[in-house]
């Protein structure tokens, strides 16, 4: 199978899978609320957040090893293909035991993190075993590494619908019959078990025979160049912590965990859509322009890589007009009004992570060029510029200073320092892009549906029947606008290639099409 089909079949799955992945939480995150309260609730996001910082001790390892084994494939170096699997095996080795030893020793900070006092016995044991589904995570991770590296991001998105399914099932029926955090953290760490072994299954074909050994000095060397590439890294995921993970932590000292609920709420709707943006844009694209650079064809990856950012662009421009066009309507059906605060957040970090979206494929340029270091220091200045706004803001206007904190220093970082950096990779005007490559094409890509929302915001109402209906005319506007008014005719060609239906209709409609 071609590395284009590849492409478009993962890109398929993987917003399959968000789709899965959104209805489950349409489903779980009110019985959530309802079920354990809101200060419940907000207790349960707070121990994600703890976990989630255990997921630094990968170092950018799987960043690394996405690329220098995409490298290997595009090249068939065997032996390279070998070292880096043996290299990573050992790493995961003794980051899943770093993660076992940190769950327990942060078990004490509970009590001072979730600011609050009495049992918290159901925190210890959700925060152990959570924990110890993301030990595992680490021990098993090459399966998910080696998909990657041959683009077949299909088969992880299978692995992740399963996990997802089983995920939301049964939580649904522990919390309509009265289970707590315990059993919502039993629940999670069981299914990501189930996620890893159908990943270790569908790798088991791709993992080759010959690559199984290598040289110890081999090993040795390509471990030395592995963790040379994914240190810097480390630093970066540093800092988007610094924003992403700190702000939960923020809010519960300033203001208590009952209000984690309402940011979580808030950024839900954002963080779908950098899910979307990521199944279609995302990590596939590090192996594709890995293997492009691999192949030595610098002007065609600058070509792709232009293109797809025109895609890139239209496609989040007009998906962040769309969650702000019905986000009131649905946050006020799906939560009630007692959460209201929620869209304010949504509005805050509208037009910042719209930015953001809008050059996604540059992560995955400055990562296959070798220019990480460039991305690294932007992620961990803007994380730190980012906490010290949330901080100073936060302490005089409370959650939503910490939110426009964030907000502020995307904007900055993601938006005009992202151009400058584009300029110095590739050598394009720095206004130019983004005048004419980002947010133009932004522009085309929401106008239409822009304005047909705006025509019809007056008559959404907060029920799911309008919301849907509303919404499904505005997403066919942009299905329909998008490809004549984002893509250019090389672009629209190559989707028609590799749509089935679209060749038959082309194929139908010429004189005698039927008979070739």
């Amino acid at each position: 199978m071609s590395l284009g089909k590849h492409l478009l079949r993962g890109s398929g799955m993987n917003m399959l899978d968000l789709i899965v992945k959104t209805l489950a939480v349409f489903f779980t995150t009110p019985l959530l609320i309802r079920h354990l309260g809101e200060a419940g609730y907000g207790s349960w996001l707070l121990v994600m957040s703890v976990a989630g910082y255990f997921l630094l001790i990968d170092m950018g390892v799987s960043f690394s090893a996405t690329r220098f084994l995409a490298l290997a494939l595009g090249k068939n170096d065997q032996g390279r293909h070998g070292a880096i699997l043996m290299a990573c095996r050992q790493f995961y080795r003794w980051a899943a035991v770093v993660v076992l030893v940190l769950t327990f020793v942060t078990m004490p900070l509970l009590p001072w993190l979730a600011s609050v006092s009495g049992d918290l016995t159901p925190l210890y044991i959700a925060l152990g075993l959570t924990g110890c589904s993301i030990t595992a995570r680490f021990y098993f991770r090459l399966p998910m590494i080696i998909l990657r590296a041959h683009v077949r991001y299909d088969l992880q998105a299978v692995a992740s619908l399963s996990r997802v399914v089983l995920q939301t099932v049964a939580m649904c029926w522990v919390l309509t019959h009265e289970g707590g955090i315990i059993q919502v953290a039993v629940i999670y760490s069981a299914t990501e078990c189930v996620e890893l072994l159908l990943q270790a299954l569908f790798a088991r074909n791709l993992e080759r025979a010959d690559a199984a050994e290598c040289a110890a000095d081999e090993l040795r060397n390509t471990s030395r160049e592995l963790f040379a590439y994914s240190r810097p890294i480390i630093a970066g995921s540093i800092g988007d912590n610094m924003r992403l993970q700190l702000n939960p932590f923020l809010i519960a000292q300033m203001q208590g965990v009952t209000f984690l609920p309402a940011y979580s709420v808030g950024t839900r709707l954002i963080t779908i859509l950098q899910d979307a943006v990521n199944a279609l844009f995302g990590g596939q694209l590090l192996a594709a322009f890995g293997q492009l650079h691999g192949a030595g064809e610098p002007e065609k990856l600058q070509s792709q890589y232009l293109r797809v950012t025109h895609i890139t662009s239209g496609f989040s421009a007009a998906a962040m007009a769309g969650v702000v066009f019905v986000s009131g309507p649905f946050l006020q059906r799906w939560v009630g009004d007692s959460l209201a605060s929620a869209n304010q957040v949504l509005w805050i970090l509208a037009l910042p992570y719209a930015l953001h979206f809008m050059q996604y494929p540059a992560y995955n340029l400055f990562y296959t060029v070798g220019k990480t270091q460039w991305i690294v220091t932007l992620c961990f200045i803007g994380g730190f510029c980012s906490a010290g706004l949330s901080i100073v803001l936060g302490l005089k206007y409370g959650m939503m200073g910490v939110v426009l904190g964030s907000g502020i220093e995307m904007f900055v970082s993601r938006g005009l320092i992202m151009s400058w950096l584009v300029h110095r990779c590739t050598g394009i005007n720095a206004a130019g892009y983004l005048c004419g490559h980002v947010l133009w094409s932004g522009f085309k890509g929401m106008l239409l549906p822009g304005l047909f929302a705006w025509s019809v915001h007056h008559r959404v109402q907060p029920d799911y029947g309008s919301v849907l209906f509303y919404g499904a005319c505005y997403g066919l506007v942009a299905a329909l606008s998008f490809p004549w008014m984002v893509m250019n005719r090389q672009a629209r060609s190559q989707l028609m290639k590799h749509l089935p239906w679209a060749r038959r209709w082309s194929g139908a409609s010429k004189p005698g099409g039927a008979n070739v």
